[in-house]
């Protein structure tokens, strides 16, 4: 038994079993015997199918049961202190670590910043910014990574965008909780979502736990498209809850 497949010899690979951090909540776990997460999410069964009324149903109770269970997390003091710094409203685009597995396989132009032993991240947060430059009618918060070690990293990126590093101790929950939040843009990151369990919409540039062949991708994947996706709803969405139902019911 393996935590996560990045674990895994080659030599064990037809009889290995990978545990790893699940999706929705991150805090349950998920067995397999490839490693999901490590290969960039793929779920070759997945394909956008309409969900039968009860299935409807338990996933948007589902959803609810998972907000609850992060709201119950948040900082009190941290969302104050966010809503005086931070905008009316406002997109988040939260970072990811430039060594994930999940960048190298997006299937994106950013996934040239993957590198498995040069830290890379504020490259990739670069890039990221100057992509969202013109795109979003709101403003942007951008989130450092919670394991991202680069130090300055705010100072690093010669910004003046709305950057968040871990200096500054808050959660994308934290963000969520200030009602403030209006979408999420990400290359593949979890936070995605965490996003729907919140109701709030979605931009993913890459690919989550779909593939090439998935008939249709549950969320726009186009910066472009971010105003129409303002005014959009996960809950309501028949496409993204079929994808969050799959989801849920293979981790």
């Amino acid at each position: 038994m393996f935590w996560t497949g990045k674990q895994v010899p080659p030599s064990e690979v037809d009889r290995s079993v990978i545990v790893e951090v699940a999706w929705l909540p991150r805090s349950h776990y998920q067995v397999s015997p490839t490693g999901s997460n490590a290969m960039g999410h793929y779920a070759r069964g997945y394909e956008d199918r309409p969900l039968a009324p009860a299935d409807t149903a338990f996933i948007r109770g589902y959803l609810d049961r998972v907000q609850r269970l992060y709201a119950r997390r948040v900082d009190e003091a941290a969302v104050e202190e966010l809503r005086r710094r931070l905008p009316a409203q406002f997109v988040l685009f939260p970072l990811q670590l430039a060594n994930d597995f999940n960048l190298k396989f997006s299937a994106t132009d950013l996934s040239r910043f993957y590198s498995s032993d040069v830290n890379r991240n504020h490259e990739l947060a670069a890039a990221c910014i100057e992509l969202m430059s013109s795109a979003s009618p709101l403003p942007v918060v951008f989130k450092q990574h919670p394991f991202d070690t680069t130090k300055n990293f705010r100072d690093l990126l010669r910004s003046n965008k709305l950057v968040l590093d871990n200096a500054d101790a808050v959660t994308a929950h934290d963000l969520f909780a200030t009602g403030r939040c209006k979408a999420v843009v990400s290359v593949n990151s979890n936070t995605l979502h965490e996003a729907a369990a919140w109701n709030i919409p979605a931009v993913c540039l890459g690919r989550l736990i779909w593939h090439e062949g998935t008939q249709k991708a549950p969320f726009k994947s186009s910066v472009d498209e971010l105003p129409a996706v303002l005014s959009t709803r996960p809950h309501d969405d028949p496409g993204v809850l079929s994808y969050l139902h799959y989801l849920v019911s293979q981790q």
